[in-house]
């Protein structure tokens, strides 16, 4: 039988398996294994509530107890428990048939707590934290905690081990829940483009003058974004960093914050917002206030949706982020200039041009989708939410019963599947046009196509989905990078 207990290494839940031996020596409790000060001294604690509890250590034996993997050093106040009974165990005062069933050998067992001086088992701060990300067949813990399968026995004192277990089923389900769209009506520009993001998870960078609804699109997007997978349950709570996640995080950091705080690191590497915000969305508003840095290190993650983190003395780290960006910019101070439309603007040239400075052009080039919101607030016909729910729904629902039936190639944007879509004859002559740009844009275009092929239910690419395409993927581009060059 295997004994586990929790702790927080390297960012990520760790599992450490108790062993305990007697051996010659003094009668008392060692604790080895690359433990810290802390968990050292929880031997005494043990010591005394045994004793409350009426248990004698072995006379002229040392209770030598180790803590595997012996090469992470490890703090942490719930291990106690754990080391109780496994003791408890190996001096024979508890048989683990009585409590885990008669194939106990065969079980894994979770157990977690602080044990008091009195016998009393005390709730770590970081219980839920720790057992949420966690997957055990039996798990013992302190009340209020519990993982997310497997029974749970809750105790209130290290006397209960020597009674019949209350075996109960996990309490601490989490089930995820779409967030309550906003009370909203968008204009046909805008409602196109939550269409495609929410089918397509592709980053986006949105410019136009304030109080157009830029930022605002980014609470209907991250609402309309696909539930999350089962199998994706666990990295989104082991890197959230919250053990209420109802949904997809969505991560919106401030521009003031500092480079590390984004990206991540230190002296003892700690995830930034951008690993907070795997498999979630990533909200940049006033993208061009960030510092150059921060840009420029978006650049790997955008691309490739992890980056690996290297600090002195430390094993290097690879980071997850494969996050959908969601970006908003005024392009210069009034917020008014726009490429294709410079006259509402009252700014100089300087002050747009230090403006569009600003802008890196190899992280752009990592943005799939460039859109300009200065005709939102114009459009007449206006779609409720409702409605763009059910059609991006009936998508998802498409793609997944085309791949089923045809068996056809399909090909992955971070958290959605799509299939291979032949091209019809128009669309690869428009497609054929593109490809002297860069590899980057031709590749966005045939995705983005691909995607509003899918919201129409349609097997086939046509060229009016290039076209589409391109307006969203490559003239946005040109129109910026022209505008910044012709000041």
């Amino acid at each position: 039988m295997q004994i586990f207990s929790l702790i927080e290494s390297r960012n990520r839940t760790q599992e450490i398996e108790i062993e305990v031996s007697a051996v010659s020596g003094p009668s008392q409790i060692m604790i080895v294994g690359c433990a810290s000060q802390s968990v050292k001294e929880s031997a005494i604690r043990i010591q005394s509530a045994l004793r409350v509890c009426g248990i004698r250590l072995p006379v002229s034996s040392t209770l030598l107890v180790n803590l595997r993997p012996t090469e992470l050093s490890k703090s942490s106040s719930g291990i106690d428990l754990a080391i109780v009974l496994a003791i408890l165990i190996e001096i024979e005062k508890i048989e683990p048939s009585n409590l885990f069933g008669s194939d106990a050998s065969n079980k894994k067992i979770c157990v977690y707590g602080g044990v008091g001086l009195k016998g009393d088992i005390i709730r770590p701060k970081d219980t839920a934290t720790l057992l949420c990300k966690t997957d055990f067949d039996f798990c013992v813990c302190a009340e209020g905690g519990g993982t997310l399968t497997g029974k749970q026995w809750h105790l209130r004192h290290i006397g209960e081990l020597f009674e019949s277990p209350n075996w109960a089923e996990p309490s601490n389900k989490l089930q995820f829940q779409r967030p309550k769209l906003p009370l909203l009506t968008w204009g046909e520009p805008a409602s196109r483009l939550v269409e495609l993001l929410a089918l397509w998870p592709a980053h986006a960078l949105v410019a136009g003058p304030p109080g157009s609804g830029k930022t605002t699109l980014s609470d209907t997007l991250w609402a309309l974004m696909k539930g999350p997978r089962s199998d994706e349950l666990s990295d989104i709570l082991e890197w959230s960093d919250s053990t209420n996640t109802a949904w997809r995080p969505k991560v919106q950091p401030h521009h003031t914050m500092t480079y590390l705080s984004i990206v991540g690191g230190g002296s003892h590497i700690t995830p930034g917002e951008m690993t907070r915000a795997h498999l979630g969305l990533l909200v940049l508003d006033e993208y061009l206030e960030f510092s150059k840095q921060v840009q420029e290190a978006l650049r790997e993650p955008l691309e490739s949706s992890k980056f690996r983190l290297v600090r002195a003395g430390q094993a290097a780290q690879i980071m997850p982020c494969a996050f959908q960006m969601y970006a908003t910019a005024n392009l210069c101070p009034c917020g008014r200039y726009l490429p294709n439309d410079s006259t509402k603007c009252r700014c100089s040239s300087q002050k747009i041009y230090r403006s569009l400075e600003k802008i890196s052009g190899p992280a752009t080039d990592r943005i799939d989708v460039i859109a300009f919101s200065d005709k939102w607030r114009e459009a007449n016909a206006r779609k409720d939410l409702g409605a763009l729910v059910n059609r991006i729904e009936a998508a998802r629902d498409w793609i997944e019963d085309y791949v089923r039936d045809t068996e056809c190639q399909v090909w992955k944007r971070r958290w959605q599947k799509f299939p291979q879509l032949e091209f019809s004859g128009a669309a690869q002559r428009a497609f054929a046009g593109i490809q002297e740009s860069s590899l980057r844009r031709s590749e966005s275009v045939r995705q983005a196509a691909i995607a509003l092929a899918c919201l129409e239910n349609s097997s086939v690419v046509e060229g009016i989905h290039i076209e589409e395409a391109k307006e969203f993927c490559i003239k946005p581009h040109q129109a910026l990078l022209e505008a910044r060059s012709a000041l």
